[in-house]
């Protein structure tokens, strides 16, 4: 007739043997969030909830704790980091590349995160965009193959990173290329023995995890543990994993997230790089828990939420209002703790960069079908009995539409008829954002290099053969952009189209007319000095990395970045929205950010 505790697997185990008071406790159990497993009979309780569970419990029933368990309760408290930073000596001759020179006072800024990174089981470079992260990876896992017989990495990276990051690997480290493979469609089963590093992107580790599921029994996409037969692989040596644009497995429901998840317990060592880790609080969750499951308290997703958030609305009880402010500190001070947090501007003498935005009315036909597609929707909202968040969310891409190219709305079924029936008078050469255009590339008619961004295929397309009657020579990658004849992979042809566009003026200017959601990570794009913004994506991660591809490391010209937004449209309030994660993605932590006592008006529009 009593509760007995202890440690199983970095989690604190309750179990009730002969309990009296079995619903009393078991009430209270739930109250602070402890969950029941079925596997070990016993209720997982999560460390910061401990000592009040203990207060509350032992008035019901008497609780049996062993001095050992009380050690590991209070190991499981405090976070395993490796220190101190100067464990592993080494000098800049270990390096294969010395570091970039920073400017004062941040002259060694490379150095001190390499040193990080060496001397701590886990850590996160949350440096911007153009700061030389991968230099500092590459570099740190080199010295620990020189200092700790690091043997075997999984390095996970952007779909349009995987080709630039094994040329950096050769470039920034001694590890046997020929020992270095490329997981994919064309290689699903890379983690054989003759391989000692396996590069690949996110969606290409699922692809891989699921072929090995094959091999078993269970359904494909429903394991609990990984498939990935990695302990075989690393065979005893030691490993570590490397998660590049780590902002990839912040939503704790995406299966990638998942999946990766269950690979971290076989790595000695674990890093993420991304610069731009959240534009909201929560989700550094995932990304925190990844390092390691003590920096969210062993929490699971949702009592985590619970813990540090203020929840609730009409439409859905774990809706966040806001984070309540304590646990901002709190949060704060983990994340400072595991990670660097660096900005490009900061650290490295770079050129001067102006940001401008240029507004434009619609044409009068534009207005019309846009109005009309506005009206036409909010009526439907108006008489509908229930529509839910998620309904209502998918208007916005029409709405939308009706800005950015109204051509889209003809064949989509879910475009009222009237609406589409005006789209078809539509011409893309009367597009309102054309002559503000024009009169850009005019303005940089010398620069050689010029990036048109744009979030739809079907827009770059048609800036193409616009832009190309005009004598430009144009170049398009987004993700329909690949021909068919074309033999090797869309990351083949993204390096073979970019390897073209950078190559010196011929005859013609060049324009890369790129897709935002394609190309805006891991890829350097210095030739060119002006950007454009046709169309802005609603993601504003993909916004902020694709800024970053013309203005880092290596840059010697001005960087001119421009935004073309519709007046009086929605397009002005997905700007501004852009802008307002902006706030968090750079500030958190600071002093800026720790003031904001309600951030509810910042995300509930009230500023636009």
């Amino acid at each position: 007739m009593a509760l007995q505790v202890k440690v199983k697997d970095d989690k604190i185990h309750l179990e009730l043997i002969q309990c009296n008071n079995f619903t009393e406790v078991v009430q209270i159990l739930r109250a602070n969030f402890a969950r029941y497993e079925p596997k070990s009979h016993s209720w997982i309780i999560s460390p910061p909830k401990y000592e009040d569970l203990f207060s509350s419990l032992e008035d019901l029933e008497p609780i049996i704790v062993s001095e050992e368990t009380q050690k590991k309760i209070e190991a499981l408290k405090k976070p395993p980091i490796v220190n101190p930073y100067n464990r592993l000596d080494f000098t800049i001759e270990d390096l294969k590349v010395p570091p970039w020179k920073g400017k004062h006072p941040y002259e060694s800024f490379q150095l001190e995160d390499i040193a990080k990174c060496v001397n701590r089981s886990y850590y996160a470079l949350f440096n911007e965009q153009g700061t030389g992260k991968s230099y500092i990876l590459i570099s740190a896992l080199e010295l620990l193959r020189q200092k700790r017989a690091l043997k075997k990495v999984l390095f996970v990276t952007s779909d349009s990173g995987v080709i630039n990051i094994k040329k950096e690997f050769e470039r920034f480290s001694n590890f046997d290329m020929s020992r270095l493979t490329v997981g994919g469609v064309k290689n699903r089963r890379p983690f054989t023995k003759d391989v000692d590093i396996v590069l690949c992107n996110y969606r290409s580790f699922l692809l891989i995890s699921d072929e090995y599921q094959k091999d078993k029994k269970k359904g494909i996409k429903k394991y609990r543990t990984t498939p990935v037969p990695l302990e075989e692989w690393i065979e005893g040596n030691v490993s570590a994993i490397v998660l590049d644009e780590s902002h990839k497995i912040a939503r704790p429901t995406a299966r990638q997230t998942y999946v990766l998840s269950l690979v971290r317990e076989y790595f000695d060592y674990a890093y993420l790089a991304t610069g731009t880790p959240a534009d909201t609080e929560e989700k550094y969750y995932t990304q925190l828990r990844f390092l390691h499951p003590s920096l969210v308290h062993n929490f699971s997703y949702q009592d985590w939420l619970v813990e540090y958030a203020n929840l609730g609305n009409r439409f859905s009880a774990f809706a966040i209002n806001y984070f309540k402010k304590e646990k901002k500190t709190e949060l704060t001070e983990i994340v400072k703790g595991i990670s660097s947090r660096r900005f490009a501007e900061d650290c490295i003498e770079l050129p001067e960069h102006l940001e401008k935005i240029i507004y434009v009315e619609l044409s009068d036909l534009q207005r019309k079908i846009y109005n009309q597609l506005i009206k036409e929707k909010l009526k439907l909202i108006h008489t509908a009995q229930r529509l839910d968040l998620p309904t209502i969310k998918n208007l916005f891409p029409y709405f939308i539409a009706g800005v950015d190219n109204p051509c889209m709305l003809i064949d989509n079924p879910g475009a009222p008829e009237d609406v589409r029936l005006q789209a078809k008078k539509f011409s893309f050469e009367d597009h309102s954002k054309l002559e503000a255009l024009d009169d850009l590339l005019e303005k940089h008619s010398e620069s050689t290099h010029t990036i048109i961004w744009t979030m739809h295929p079907s827009v770059g397309f048609e800036l193409k053969n616009y832009l190309e009657k005009k004598g430009y020579e144009c170049f398009v990658v987004n993700g329909q952009s690949k021909p068919k004849e074309f033999k090797g992979s869309l990351d083949d042809y993204k390096d073979s189209v970019l390897s073209e566009f950078k190559k010196k003026k011929e005859s013609k200017p060049k324009i890369l007319i790129a897709g935002v959601q394609v190309l805006n990570s891991s890829i350097t794009i210095i030739e060119a000095n002006v950007q454009i913004y046709f169309d802005e994506d609603f993601n504003y991660t993909n916004m902020d990395q694709s800024k970053c591809r013309v203005y880092r490391i290596g840059q010697s010209k001005t960087v001119y970045t421009y935004t073309i937004i519709a007046d009086n449209t929605l397009d002005g309030i997905r700007h501004q929205m852009l802008r307002d994660k902006d706030f968090i993605n750079r500030k958190f932590g600071s002093k800026e950010y720790l003031e904001q006592e309600d951030l509810q008006a910042l995300f509930n529009g009230s500023s636009f």
